[in-house]
């Protein structure tokens, strides 16, 4: 268990997850949903600029194709979908309920900031 918390944090601190997800992706199937939360909490920083990462790549996806949002807020479940998507291996999970046991406002403020920031860029091209 030691060395599977460690192989985890390894993959945020160095971020490894912008060449290949698969390192979450295993450390999703062997926690869970709610502990690979709260496992990635335990090095807050380094799992909330992951979560931007996907954020962000979410913002881009959903301006350049046909999706609509159905709401103002932007759900963090979609964000958390695309960070564990992966060919290799398939995560089947309702992701609406993944930040049951912590406060999900930083999630949702970071998706909030991402189309923000996205959106600014755009305003300022213009």
């Amino acid at each position: 268990m030691r060395r599977k918390i460690q192989e985890y944090r390894s993959v945020l601190e160095n971020r490894a997850y912008e060449k290949d997800n698969i390192g979450l992706c295993e450390a999703f199937c062997y926690f869970g949903g709610i502990a690979f939360v709260a496992i990635g909490l335990s090095c807050r920083g380094e799992f909330l600029q992951c979560f931007y990462y996907y954020a962000m790549q979410f913002v881009q996806e959903w301006v350049d194709g046909e999706k609509c949002l159905k709401s103002k807020y932007i759900g963090y479940e979609y964000v958390f979908a695309k960070m564990l998507k992966n060919e290799t291996i398939t995560i089947q999970y309702d992701f609406r309920y993944i930040l049951d046991q912590v406060d999900g406002g930083d999630f949702c403020q970071i998706n909030e900031a991402a189309f923000a920031e996205y959106w600014i860029q755009i305003y300022w091209l213009l």
